[in-house]
């Protein structure tokens, strides 16, 4: 019985017709076309987001101090619930290990858990969306009396911290953010047991 090697014919470029030529070029520029139509409907939708809308009103430098100012706001807000919750404890401050949860109902509207709006929150840390705060408490001041505090324009009550989380409360000098967190590293900001809103250099 005679055995032999099957032959399979090889098809070569010059025996491919054209429209076989042309599929992987047609292909090539079906991607390259939806590529382009993506990033018309995709980069509008980027730049209506809040942030962006806020840049293009303001421009980059414009943007950080409206920033800037954001938080200085809340600062003096917050100072103002924890002088309620005071005046309905007998002049005492709240305890450091929960001065958010004791006084955000005498402060705001916005529950500390509202990541974009609260007053408890950094508006340059929950831009980021995290669940971060990014206001410290000092924790010299942990339930005591209004009228013990010596001199309550030049001591710290509520601070930028570095410790992000809810809560978070110690020395002052401790935790302040570095780099500094406003205005590309120009100033951290406090607010004092007086309730004077202080850069701190």
């Amino acid at each position: 019985m005679a055995t032999g090697v099957l032959a399979v014919p090889c098809r070569t470029d010059s025996d491919m017709s054209e429209t076989e030529a042309e599929a992987p070029k047609k292909s090539r520029d079906h991607w390259i076309m939806f590529g382009c139509l993506a990033s018309f409907f995709i980069f509008p939708c980027l730049m209506v987001s809040p942030v962006s809308k806020m840049i293009q009103q303001w421009g980059a430098g414009g943007f950080l101090k409206k920033v800037d100012k954001d938080c200085k706001e809340r600062l003096v807000l917050v100072h103002k619930g924890i002088e309620l919750y005071a005046a309905d404890n007998d002049e005492h401050y709240p305890p450091a290990d929960r001065w958010i949860d004791s006084t955000w109902k005498y402060a705001a509207k916005k529950s500390p858990d509202d990541e974009s709006e609260s007053i408890f929150r950094c508006p340059d840390v929950s831009m980021t969306r995290t669940g971060d705060f990014g206001y410290g408490f000092n924790s010299l001041l942990s339930s005591k009396r209004k009228g013990e505090v010596a001199d309550p324009d030049s001591t710290w009550l509520i601070f930028d911290s570095s410790n992000l989380k809810r809560n978070a409360a110690g020395d002052p000098k401790e935790m302040l953010p570095e780099p500094r967190r406003h205005v590309e590293g120009k100033n951290n900001n406090a607010i004092t047991a007086g309730g004077t809103v202080k850069e701190v250099p």
